[in-house]
């Protein structure tokens, strides 16, 4: 059940067990807008509406309420992880994404770098093969350390490493799912050094697929960045965003689909309905050749356009900053 609001969006009485209250995690006000309720269209751990909010301080976007620290877990199954794959396995299926990183970061000159999720490590294994002194923290010992790389388990604020020890932290497609942003990027600012950098790959929510399309990984992703939330939000760390680039190299954000969504929408289909026929995997045919649950001719020429229009598409979004998927360069202010 969705827990009620009063008029200025504030939430009134108490979060379902397990659930909590939050303010902004970004500025700590207390008054949210409501912009849609989700539930967890990836795996369906549960039916749940989960509210998806704006801060009306500073228009920060965020779960609220969400689950609690010792909650969460539950909603990462083991798939979540892919932990049963073998090194050679893991490295041919990320080689794309990870020649993408390196690409990213070949102005670089090779030092310490940590890497924050760094799940089952094959990141940290390609840096140390181009040269870099690897070193990772991960929140959950589910994903083996593959690749022998020094990997602490737990909390960044338990990691054992020195103030202004690393030339590069990393974070990729984890900042979205911690519950205090905030804390860890004042943490990557106490690792790096002076004229470290970090790198930090989020979805953007001010785009196409994260505001319209709704592909936000709720419940998992706890809070949801824009370009100029992630630059209030890394300069109240003590960080300063130097480039935001926008593309799909490193992980799919595509606008893919774009025109079902519009023609489902005017064929009379609710929007929530639409959003898990596109993100739940055994509902793609219902989302690609159907309309309202029927066989559509129609709906299928639809789709096959879509599929042509999307490469084009997605150039143009990337290019003026609207791609779902943004990566931030940082550095110590």
């Amino acid at each position: 059940m969705t827990p009620a609001m009063d008029e200025s969006g504030a939430f009134c009485g108490g979060a379902a067990e397990g659930m909590e209250k939050v303010p902004c995690p970004s500025c700590g006000g207390a008054s949210h807008k409501v912009l849609f309720t989700k539930p967890d269209n990836t795996y369906g751990i549960t039916d749940v509406q989960f509210p998806v909010v704006r801060c009306r301080t500073c228009r920060f976007v965020f779960l609220n309420p969400r689950p609690d620290i010792d909650t969460i877990h539950r909603y990462y199954p083991p798939i979540f992880y892919t932990a049963d794959m073998t090194p050679e396995a893991v490295l041919a299926e990320r080689r794309g994404s990870l020649d993408a990183r390196l690409k990213m970061l070949r102005h670089l000159r090779p030092g310490r770098l940590l890497d924050i999720g760094c799940s089952r490590g094959e990141f940290l294994h390609r840096m140390r093969e181009v040269g870099w002194e690897p070193f990772g923290i991960d929140f959950s010992a589910t994903p083996p350390n593959m690749f022998n790389v020094p990997v602490f388990t737990g909390t960044v604020d338990q990691a054992p490493y020195p103030r202004e020890s690393f030339d590069l932290v990393t974070l990729w497609a984890v900042l979205e799912h911690i519950h205090d942003p905030l804390p860890m990027l004042k943490q990557v600012r106490s690792f790096l050094k002076k004229d470290g950098r970090a790198y930090i790959l989020v979805p953007n929510f001010n785009s196409i697929p994260g505001r319209f399309m709704r592909h936000d990984d709720v419940p998992r992703h706890v809070v949801m960045f824009t370009p100029r939330s992630l630059r209030d939000m890394a300069a109240r760390a003590g960080l300063r965003v130097k480039t935001i680039t926008f593309g799909d190299e490193i992980f799919s954000g595509s606008t893919r689909g774009i025109l079902n969504y519009a023609w489902k929408l005017l064929n009379g289909e609710k929007i929530a309905d639409i959003v898990a026929q596109n993100r739940a995997s055994d509902r793609w045919f219902e989302f690609s050749c159907c309309i309202r649950g029927k066989e559509s001719a129609f709906m299928l020429k639809v789709d096959r356009l879509d599929i042509r229009l999307t490469r084009y598409l997605d150039k143009i979004v990337n290019r003026l900053g609207y791609g779902f998927t943004m990566t931030a360069e940082l550095e110590v202010i």
